[in-house]
């Protein structure tokens, strides 16, 4: 395997004075799971926070939950 045909697999985003900033592919499939997991769970289960009790989500809530979650664990 080529070493540097490995590092190749990058998607370019921006550059912050001049230096690149890559994301790589197989991030997408974390991402993508990542969501899916978060969503499943909140669909499926209720949320306790703190003395509060929230019933299951439904499917496109929780899908967005899911989504808004992943992409704050991302971004930070």
């Amino acid at each position: 395997m080529n070493l540097n045909s490995f590092f190749k697999r990058q998607i370019l985003v921006a550059r912050v004075y001049g230096i690149p900033v890559r994301i790589d592919y197989r991030w997408f499939v974390v991402f993508a799971l990542s969501v899916v997991l978060i969503a499943s769970n909140v669909s499926k289960y209720p949320m306790q926070i703190v003395t509060v009790r929230l019933p299951p989500f439904a499917d496109l809530s929780g899908l967005a939950l899911g989504l808004a979650t992943t992409l704050a664990l991302f971004l930070s």
